[in-house]
């Protein structure tokens, strides 16, 4: 005997999404998989993301409740489309889609009862700023002998193997991924296809336009291999969207694509093990680190260093050594531990990555803040951790190693202002690759850095050759602040696309006000002024800093006005209410008052 549709289900809203389950019928029978959709509507110009985000994002995930015995399996999600924002393209989903999950209940489910499942949703939904959203979201489904009609709507939702009509191999050409699909049946629809969604987050660079070309056996595909791809799967999975339907008759335009990845050509192929990117990134790392001894608050110390070593080694080479060893690895473990924060902060939340943070205001906002205060250091408006070299070599109590050991630690620190100019290609990669990658990439900054206190203690009659310090060091620390001011004004230029030019008019006071900040800072609030003096000077900096932040973070408040246009000045006069035309430009400050 059938049962009637009578599951009964919650529905979670979060600001822009709304979520809820579908059941394949009105009830589930014992050991038998069954199938329950998930709906999201989106409200308008918001959306969610595929399971491979893109560029950047975080895909809609499930953390199952289940009765004892229930399993779910992955999510099958609804077949994505392009999204283009700020010159990056992700994946996802706008409007209402609908994500399949099988479950598996157990055969010991007893007829009559009913079954609560469910469990916590989290996904990402963004507009011109992103939104985690999620909750608590369960569905109670009573258990039958027999089960009645299908809901259609989750079959439409089906994505179908392209197989065993085409077969499908790819392999690797260069910088490229190719794929080849070759009709093995008569009378297969040929669609012409529109594109190809690979389902391996970070393999394809997405901002080069795929080749989808038609040929006599089918179909070839040519991708862009992602610079610092992740290793190659076995098989290369994807969905393939043609512009109609793969099937007679049908309205499937989607088809998933399972391909085996054969082995680059021996012939000008890129290693996928290897790419270029990441030797690339890990010499950048390294010569990085060389250019940080050359900082005015460090390069003075590198002589002092080394003659240290010499004098507590009293003139033996293999205590030198030894005393040099100890510093680098002191560099080297501090870098260590950046790499640590990076990368803790990368796990718990699964969406950073090199670009994604650009989508976000408020880290738009802080960047441009932090490069801006870090050029202002730079071209001498205030001073920062000039003091830090020496307190290693000051600490009682401790071993001539461990001194040295945080001598090196504190190194980095002092030069940590300094490695914006040339770390942002290093941390990028770092960012996006496997924990190991990225490791490697800042065990090389390290090592650039420490390079010359082992070379200098190893020989250090070399000495006499390292330039002495003097006003090229000043000029090369004020370029070096040109570089990272660059570098704030591009981001206020990311910021001007995320909140327009209102948002760009606070920003920029925003930015005054801080600067104005650091220079009362830098100019009253040093050791050399009396206490009152600097104890005024920091509250007034800090209130000026709060303020400067505050208005930069501010939205502007929505206008009641709409922009001009002539059949809206007609759709007025007919309307017979009075109405206001405003004629202004933004050149013209005596327009705005």
């Amino acid at each position: 005997m059938a049962v009637a549709y009578s599951a009964s289900a919650d529905s979670l809203r979060s600001k822009h999404v709304e979520a809820e389950w579908v059941p394949e019928s009105a009830a589930i029978q014992p050991g038998e998989p069954f199938r329950l959709g998930l709906r999201l509507t989106h409200a308008p110009g918001w959306h969610t993301y595929w399971k491979n985000p893109g560029d950047f994002g975080m895909a809609t995930e499930i953390d199952w409740s289940l009765p004892d015995g229930m399993t779910a399996e992955p999510i099958e999600y609804a077949v994505p489309h392009r999204i283009k924002s700020q010159g990056l393209v992700t994946f996802g989903y706008e409007n209402t889609t609908m994500h399949l999950v099988t479950l598996h209940p157990p055969a010991t489910l007893r007829p009559g009862s009913t079954v609560r499942l469910g469990g916590e949703l989290s996904w990402l939904e963004c507009d011109e700023e992103c939104i985690p959203g999620g909750g608590n979201l369960f569905i109670e489904i009573p258990v039958a002998a027999l089960v009645g009609a299908v809901n259609p709507s989750l079959e439409r939702e089906h994505v179908r193997p392209v197989q065993p009509s085409w077969e499908a191999v790819s392999r690797i050409e260069g910088n490229d991924l190719v794929i080849e699909l070759q009709s093995i049946a008569n009378n297969t629809p040929r669609p012409e296809l529109e594109y190809f969604f690979p389902e391996v987050e970070g393999l394809v660079d997405l901002s080069v336009p795929m080749e989808l070309l038609s040929t006599a056996e089918g179909y070839h595909l040519r991708m862009r291999l992602s610079p610092g791809h992740p290793p190659l799967p076995a098989r290369l999975n994807g969905i393939l969207v043609a512009k109609s339907s793969w099937i007679a008759d049908g309205e499937n335009r989607a088809a998933r694509v399972s391909a085996s990845i054969a082995p680059a050509e021996a012939s000008g192929t890129v290693s996928p093990e290897g790419p270029p990117s990441v030797a690339y990134a890990l010499l950048a790392a390294f010569l990085g680190g060389i250019i940080l001894n050359l900082m005015p608050c460090v390069f003075p110390v590198i002589s002092l260093k080394i003659l240290g070593f010499v004098n507590l080694a009293g003139e033996d080479s293999a205590k030198v050594w030894r005393h040099g060893v100890l510093f680098a690895a002191g560099v080297v473990v501090s870098f260590w531990g950046v790499a640590g924060v990076l990368l803790a902060v990368k796990a718990l939340v699964p969406a950073t990555g090199w670009g994604f943070q650009l989508k976000e205001p408020i880290v738009v906002i802080a960047m441009s803040m932090l490069f801006m205060l870090l050029a202002m250091n730079m071209f001498g408006v205030f001073e920062m951790g000039t003091s830090l070299m020496g307190v290693g070599g000051n600490l009682k109590g401790r071993s001539e190693g461990i001194n040295t050991f945080l001598s090196g630690v504190l190194a980095t620190l002092v030069a940590t202002p300094c490695t914006g100019p040339f770390m942002g290609v290093a941390v990028g990669v770092a960012l996006t690759q496997p924990a190991a990658v990225a490791m490697l990439i800042f065990t090389a900054l390290g090592v650039g850095m420490a390079t010359p206190y082992l070379l200098l203690s190893r020989f250090p009659g070399w000495l006499r050759v390292v330039p002495r310090p003097g006003p090229w060091m000043e000029s090369l620390k004020q370029f070096l602040g040109f570089l990272l001011m660059a570098f704030a004004m591009w981001l206020v230029w990311v910021l001007t696309g995320l909140r327009g030019k209102d948002g760009l008019g606070r920003m920029l006071t925003g930015m005054l006000l801080v600067g104005v900040a650091a220079w009362i800072y830098g100019r009253w609030g040093n050791l050399t002024r009396m206490l009152r003096v600097r104890i005024v000077a920091k509250v007034l900096a800090a209130g000026l800093l709060v303020g400067g932040v505050s208005l930069a973070l501010s939205k502007t408040p929505e206008s009641s006005w709409q922009a001009y246009s002539a059949e809206l000045v007609d759709e007025l006069k007919a309307s017979g209410k009075p109405f206001f035309v405003d004629f202004t430009a933004d050149w013209c400050v005596t327009c705005q008052a």
